[in-house]
């Protein structure tokens, strides 16, 4: 079986895939991993896998009736010079594809961060109402040790009130 070996950035690129998803398939396939001198690991991909499983990257059928002159004119010097008569360059076929995946996780994203923020509110509050309640708590424990203070107190001092005096009916009894 023959085998290519491929960085994750390659591979990612080769696949087009997110980095998570390459990890996840590395893992899942078992294929072997190389750590290179430039201590970047080296994945030993099939290539009858990377033949049956890379995009194609013909562009998506245009239709008759479409504009398909291109929108930008090619360079003769390394200096660019805008038209100001001209558009700019529209994404299309896989870019817009990738365009759209982006900007729908962009408003993924963007989801969860306001519900993050949401959740850290209330959270917050819970904490202050939290804080408030171990402070009372600890109050009432303070006020718990001071009057069991006081019952030790009064505990003291009822055993020796019973220590000191004795009452005339015992001895009328020996009598």
């Amino acid at each position: 079986m023959a085998e290519r070996l491929m960085t994750y950035a390659e591979m990612e690129v080769t696949l087009r895939r997110t980095p998570e998803a390459v990890r996840q398939l590395v893992k899942r396939k078992r294929w072997r991993r190389v750590v290179g001198n430039d201590r970047k690991a080296r994945i030993a991909v099939p290539l009858d896998f990377i033949e049956s499983n890379v995009p194609d990257d013909t562009p998506p059928s245009v239709p008759d009736d479409a504009d398909t002159t291109p929108r930008t004119t090619p360079l003769s010097s390394s200096a660019a010079v805008p038209n100001a008569g001209q558009e700019p360059a529209r994404p299309t076929g896989d870019a817009r594809t990738l365009l759209d995946m982006l900007q729908a996780r962009v408003a993924e994203l963007d989801t969860d961060l306001r519900q993050a923020r949401t959740t850290i509110e209330v959270l917050t509050a819970k904490a202050g109402r939290v804080e408030a309640l171990e402070a009372l708590l600890e109050n009432e424990r303070q006020r718990v040790e001071e009057w069991k203070a006081v019952a030790d107190r009064w505990a003291i001092q009822a055993e020796r009130l019973s220590e000191q005096r004795r009452g005339w009916w015992p001895f009328r009894r020996r009598a």
